[in-house]
């Protein structure tokens, strides 16, 4: 029983029975090694968001002046420093300076924190990680493209929570069915 995912390698070996050839344990007829590969449950997340205060109404679509000056980290910020208000459970999620070079509508603006809890208990938080928002809303992971994943998580229905580190954070109101593909869109944009 493995107790993680990963990649585990398996190789059985004959000995014994008075055959000479196994009498050693060394030279034992031996099977090939297998390789299993064990994976845990993950709940994917398609999101979108738009931060009050990088909202250009112009345009409709934020502003990214903290990518752009270089002030976005690579490592996300939340559960700690200044930020311990907004819990993080689980690893470090962190990017790459390519991911923050990117301009036009997916240049990213910040991180956010995102949240999944319990269907029966809201106040609960299960699941939590970080994330990246773009300049038109979208929420990804750490590779600037795709939708987020929680590790861990098994499908069923969550309520999804939203935070920033200046600005309110939204729930939605009901909970929320999530699969392991990126296919239902959580708007927070759309009332």
């Amino acid at each position: 029983t493995a107790l993680s995912n990963g990649v585990y390698q398996n190789k059985a070996g004959v000995y014994g029975g008075g055959d000479p050839v196994a009498i050693n344990g060394t030279s034992a007829a031996q099977s090939n090694n297998t390789s299993v590969s064990v994976g845990q449950s993950v709940v994917k997340l398609t999101a979108k968001v738009f931060l009050r205060g990088a909202y250009d109404t112009s345009v409709g679509l934020m502003l990214d002046g903290l990518r752009s000056q270089g002030l976005i980290p690579l490592v996300q910020p939340y559960g700690k420093g200044s930020y311990t208000d907004i819990p993080h459970i689980g690893a470090e999620e962190a990017t790459t300076t390519s991911v923050l070079s990117v301009t036009g509508n997916n240049a990213i603006v910040d991180w956010v924190s995102v949240e999944l809890r319990d269907k029966n208990n809201p106040s609960t938080i299960l699941y939590s990680r970080s994330g990246l928002v773009q300049r038109d809303g979208d929420i990804v992971d750490v590779d600037g493209v795709s939708c987020l994943s929680f590790v861990g998580a098994i499908p069923e229905s969550y309520y999804v929570t939203v935070r920033h580190r200046n600005h309110l954070g939204a729930m939605t109101a009901n909970a929320i069915a999530l699969t392991s593909s990126c296919s239902a869109l959580v708007d927070f944009t759309s009332p």
